[in-house]
């Protein structure tokens, strides 16, 4: 089984968290920890308290397969995507051939952290929010992946979800996802 380290700091999206680990939990294929960067009780962009099951100090990189950083309130972004102790678990994961799941304003954390270089990018956060970074494109698309990275728009999180699966090489969860919320009405195609 896949495990993810999903980090969750003040401010983070309750909505960009939820709908993947739910679906981790109902499909599964994939098991994941939450963990909280300075604190086990944290209090997220919709003010929902959210207890982590373990601190950043208290896991180890290597026992993960990937990094989820859910997007992050404007509120709390200048001090989230500068925080050293962010840039250097990304750095870390990334350096351990991780992947790396970045979600609405989180891809810049991942440009503080020197990896956006040559790659293309979505995200929430405006197209010169990535100057500097040296990013091929930044794409309006709700999910890119690029290399072992996976980024997405807040909208896009049940595409997102459904690009982990893949990534992880269980497409057939993948589809099982797919099917399960047409057939439950809560995905509805635009003709």
């Amino acid at each position: 089984m896949k495990k993810v380290l999903i980090l969750i700091y003040d401010g983070y999206s309750e909505m960009e968290l939820s709908f993947p680990a739910a679906s981790f939990s109902l499909m599964g294929g994939i098991g994941y920890d939450v963990v909280g960067l300075d604190k086990k009780e944290v209090v997220g962009w919709a003010g929902i308290k959210t207890l982590a099951d373990k601190l950043i100090s208290e896991v180890d990189p290597n026992e993960y397969d990937a990094l989820f950083l859910p997007g992050v309130s404007p509120f709390y972004y200048d001090e989230f995507i500068k925080n050293n102790t962010v840039i250097g678990l990304i750095k870390k994961m990334y350096g351990l051939n991780k992947k790396i799941i970045t979600v609405c304003l989180t891809p810049v954390s991942v440009g503080e952290a020197g990896l956006l270089k040559g790659r293309k990018v979505c995200s929430d956060a405006p197209a010169e929010q990535y100057d500097g970074y040296d990013v091929d494109e930044v794409v309006d698309q709700p999910v890119v992946i690029d290399g072992n990275m996976i980024f997405a728009k807040g909208p896009g999180v049940i595409w997102l979800t459904k690009a982990i699966y893949e990534e992880f090489g269980l497409k057939d969860l993948s589809d099982g996802l797919i099917s399960y919320l047409e057939s439950e009405g809560k995905i509805a195609y635009a003709k």
